[in-house]
């Protein structure tokens, strides 16, 4: 496998919280994942945005234009359940 294929599969730890938003509530805009997400303190919305960007550059999520503002959605299969798969199974190996 190519590195740039590895790297586009592989997600970071936010990208994996934001990718778990949407498997669990569904197609999301922005502020409703930024609502969602875990953590102590609240991530910027523009830094929601950018990492939704990044997910929908990688293949991992689809988005729709809904008035102005784009509704993100988990791909139902491809790339994303790999790199989801490993994510959830990495720390136990």
């Amino acid at each position: 496998m190519s590195a740039k294929h590895k790297r586009l599969r592989q997600l970071t730890p936010l990208e994996l919280q934001i990718m778990k938003v949407l498997w669990d509530s569904g197609p999301s805009n922005v502020q409703a994942v930024q609502d969602k997400l875990a953590g102590h303190t609240k991530l910027a919305y523009t830094t929601v945005q950018t990492m939704l960007n990044v997910l929908y550059r990688k293949g991992h999520v689809k988005r729709t234009l809904h008035g102005k503002a784009y509704e993100y959605r988990v791909m139902p299969f491809g790339i994303w359940s790999i790199a989801y798969l490993e994510a959830l199974w990495k720390p136990c190996s």
